[in-house]
């Protein structure tokens, strides 16, 4: 029902399915209002799924009963919708959900249940490390604060192997998730120049009356990234026009997805340089 929720919204708000290479309606309706498929019964409006889930899903004093997997995806699901709704507070409110589950559960993959299959445990990672990137990228957007910190993990990056899905051979042989654990990287990477831009700019910053030169660490960040980005397999750098085929428009979105990825850590990164002003920092991203 979470999944329906997130699928409604979204076909809703005109994105693009099976069969249809542009934009789909185009109409960005907001929330509780309904589109063409919606109007023609094609389609149960995001809402109604979205109730149902709140129903089934364990009140806030049940959490420490949770031990479900369903729930913690449950409640990813539901902070995805609420932000398509734009319904901000709901959203953080998920996302205090999910990790309030996550640390009463230690939910390091050592303490996973056992007898998993490789299936159950690729869904696992990829359900960790994509809601730490939500996190960072709601950190960010909101002021918010950062729930959890990679250097905490215990958690693997995907593979791609062995999963249920729906493609059969990816384009060029490689597998989507190469470029998922990429993206990762990028906002591994991102939180640690957004703990340094915090930290400088805090009230209760102790080492606030030291000089703090922070060039040589936003060079060695930067640096990083574009290494890992000239190892990235070609595809995941063509920006592909949208042919409505799942299996093939998975990585026009990703290469989409990096080059705006990079351009927000690029903009953090120049945040925490002094000797460059307000201008010029616009200059420097806009050439990049």
């Amino acid at each position: 029902m979470a999944a329906c929720a997130l699928a409604s919204a979204r076909m809703r708000d005109g994105a693009p399915t099976n069969g249809d290479g542009g934009g789909g309606s185009g109409h960005g309706y907001g929330y509780g209002q309904e589109n063409v498929l919606v109007g023609a019964g094609m389609m149960p409006p995001a809402q109604m799924f979205f109730a149902a889930v709140e129903e089934a899903l364990p009140s806030p004093r049940d959490l420490l009963q949770c031990r479900d997997f369903d729930y913690l995806r449950g409640f990813a699901l539901l902070a995805l919708a609420s932000l398509q709704d734009a319904r901000i507070g709901v959203t953080q409110m998920y996302i205090g959900h999910y990790f309030t589950m996550l640390a009463v559960n230690q939910w390091h993959e050592a303490n996973w249940l056992g007898g998993l299959d490789s299936t159950e445990r690729e869904e696992r990672r990829r359900l960790y490390w994509s809601f730490y990137t939500l996190d960072v990228y709601s950190s960010i957007v909101w002021d918010d604060c950062i729930h959890f910190q990679e250097s905490h993990a215990e958690v693997e990056y995907p593979t791609g192997r062995n999963c249920n899905e729906t493609e059969s051979a990816p384009l060029d042989s490689t597998h989507w998730v190469v470029e998922w654990d990429y993206f990762t990287d990028l906002y591994r990477i991102l939180e640690h120049n957004l703990s340094r831009l915090r930290t400088r700019s805090s009230r209760f910053y102790l080492m606030a009356g030291e000089s703090v030169s922070t060039p040589a660490l936003n060079m060695s960040s930067q640096d990083r990234v574009n290494e890992l980005y000239m190892a990235l397999p070609r595809i995941f750098k063509q920006l592909r026009p949208c042919t409505g085929d799942p299996a093939k428009d998975i990585y026009g979105f990703q290469a989409a997805n990096i080059q705006a990825s990079m351009a927000l850590l690029k903009m953090v990164a120049l945040s925490l340089e002094t000797d460059h002003d307000a201008e010029r920092k616009c200059s420097l991203q806009v050439c990049s």
